[in-house]
């Protein structure tokens, strides 16, 4: 998760404290391993059409794509470390034929003091030149619920108790996230509905909003079974990140953030969805609700395009994902209109 502001370019890693060692997790063995989801137990599942199928058909680019890269397009299954070593692998070949931007930066690193005595490690990219504002990135650590979400609460409060420090405009916050940092993106955006905390939008890119265990049957959030076995993501990586997360209350609202009873006051939002992603149904229901409740809403979705596409920047939709997602940073800035 990551917070954009009028301020110094920052980017926001995982403590290593004692204090954040990942807790117990009360997992069967197989719930560690790579096997595939267990189709019989969603047999009648299987039968229900989601309304968005047609988002779903690959495209002719992807199709191509993947049928070239194949073993450059995995599943996020197994260990949490093994999946660790994927999205490494997977941020290095992307950034090798798109390098990240790092001329003319210097770095620094903090210590954020957190509620609960420990402390969160940021590592701070600062431009050598210039003197506007420029945008402020923090990057959320992975821990098991509610630790990220509280983490990244504690970071976003510290930014702006320290607004004067990091030269940013306290008015022109924006928050946002991918995938599970969109997950975190929608708690704290519902915490901030009641105007304690001066957010100016949310953005949410091909995000998990709702644990799979407490789908709403009325919703009809059907892709997670019409695209159990779709590329990079799939039903079986669902089911473990979220036997890995393990909430004691599935349904409550930060662990399912779609299940919130009200959506009112939820900050603008701009969103990006991904036709071929299981999760598609999920963040066009969350953009439905936000609608629905006065909120201003962008939406981007690209048919026929699996999960973090954004990964193969040789893809014309990844890079137009990129310009996407800037003119919808922009939106937000420029009053969502």
């Amino acid at each position: 998760m990551w917070f954009w502001a009028n301020a110094h370019y920052i980017v926001y890693y995982p403590s290593h404290d004692e204090n954040r060692s990942i807790r117990d997790r009360n997992f069967a063995a197989n719930d560690m391993g790579f096997a595939n989801s267990d189709d019989d137990d969603d047999d009648d599942l299987v039968q229900m059409p989601s309304k968005y199928s047609e988002l779903g058909k690959p495209t002719k680019e992807w199709e191509e794509f993947y049928a070239n890269h194949f073993d450059d397009v995995p599943v996020l299954v197994g260990t949490p470390e093994h999946m660790r070593k994927i999205m490494v692998e997977l941020k290095k070949r992307a950034q090798a034929q798109v390098p990240p931007i790092i001329e003319g930066l210097k770095v620094r690193d903090e210590q954020i003091p957190t509620s609960d005595g420990a402390s969160i490690a940021l590592r701070i990219y600062q431009p050598t030149s210039g003197e506007n504002p420029k945008p402020a990135v923090f990057y959320a650590p992975e821990y098991p619920f509610p630790r990220g979400t509280e983490d990244s609460w504690e970071a976003l409060k510290w930014t702006i108790d320290n607004h004067g420090n990091l030269g940013i405009d306290v008015n022109n916050i924006v928050i946002g996230g991918s995938s599970s940092g969109a997950h975190t993106t929608a708690v704290l955006s519902h915490r901030v509905k009641d105007g304690q905390l001066p957010i100016k939008g949310s953005i949410m890119r091909i995000p998990s909003v709702c644990h799979i265990d407490c789908y709403p049957p009325e919703l009809g959030l059907h892709s997670l079974e019409e695209l159990k076995d779709a590329p990079l993501l799939s039903k079986r990586s669902m089911e473990l990140f979220y036997g890995y997360l393990n909430p004691p209350d599935p349904s409550h609202p930060e662990a399912s953030p779609l299940l919130n009873p009200t959506f009112k006051g939820h900050p603008p939002t701009y969103m990006q969805v991904a036709g071929m992603d299981p999760l598609r149904d999920e963040g066009l229901a969350y953009a439905d609700k936000l609608r629905a409740a006065g909120v201003p809403v962008k939406l981007d979705v690209y048919p026929g395009l699996p999960h973090a596409f954004g990964y193969f920047p040789k893809l014309t939709a990844a890079r137009k994902n990129a310009e996407d997602l800037i003119a919808g940073i922009k939106w937000l800035l420029g009053g969502a209109q």
